[in-house]
């Protein structure tokens, strides 16, 4: 569970729903850049910074559903309903181009890389389809309107927007799982200049979207998502 504390309140996220990247040619572009980052093995580098490819994903939004079988129930409901919808807007394609790497927090303190999304068509698509979901999550109060933040959703000009649609491509948090088996101390954060460096190298490919999935959450980096339903885009 992914707990976030807010005031005295605290959200033990247990869902999500998220958009898989299991295009073949991106996947051969990923292991590219895994491949070029072992070998030339920037400073501060560790191989279990990586994400494992099979759980590549764009998130569209996480859920404190506290495994309520009601209320699983009402998000696959919800779900059901407008899929059809999320079709529309997608009109036979979906493809996540990519902009280029960057951090969060500063680059001296990287807790995360990731890879941005292009602002086109397709992100404008993707904005449609988050609009969509998040909206009708928040009408029937699977999700919080007041501590949207919490979700990592802000509201611009009346519309519904993700702070950044972005892909995790490394991230402490999958290091510190290994050191906490070795009962050895977590690391905070990491230096990611050269690693960046050594990342612009290799230009990940374009990924054609194919499915919208409802997954349970797992914190362990091998442990491949439990999906609960899963739902063709066209």
């Amino acid at each position: 569970m992914n707990k976030k504390n807010f005031g005295k309140k605290s959200i033990n996220f247990t869902h999500f729903i998220m958009i898989p990247f299991e295009n073949e040619t991106f996947l051969d572009s990923y292991n590219k850049l895994t491949e070029i980052l072992i070998s030339e093995n920037p400073k501060n580098f560790n191989k279990l910074l990586l994400q494992n490819p099979k759980k590549i994903h764009m998130t569209i939004c996480v859920l404190d559903l506290k495994n309520d079988n009601n209320l699983i129930n009402k998000v696959i409901q919800i779900l059901d309903e407008n899929i059809n919808k999320i079709k529309e807007i997608c009109d036979n394609e979906l493809i996540f181009n990519f902009d280029q790497f960057n951090t969060f927090n500063s680059i001296e303190k990287t807790k995360v890389i990731f890879a941005k999304m292009l602002k086109d068509e397709n992100n404008y698509k993707l904005n449609k389809i988050i609009n969509l979901i998040i909206n009708e999550f928040i009408l029937c109060g699977i999700i919080d309107k007041n501590n949207l933040n919490e979700y990592n959703i802000k509201i611009k000009n009346n519309s519904i927007y993700k702070i950044k649609k972005h892909i995790t491509l490394l991230n402490i948090s999958f290091l510190n799982q290994q050191l906490k088996k070795e009962k050895k101390t977590c690391e905070k954060f990491f230096d990611g200049e050269d690693i960046l460096k050594v990342m612009k190298k290799i230009k990940l490919s374009e990924c054609k979207l194919k499915k919208i999935n409802f997954c349970k959450m797992s914190e362990e980096k091998d442990k491949i998502y439990e999906i609960i339903k899963s739902y063709n885009l066209y």
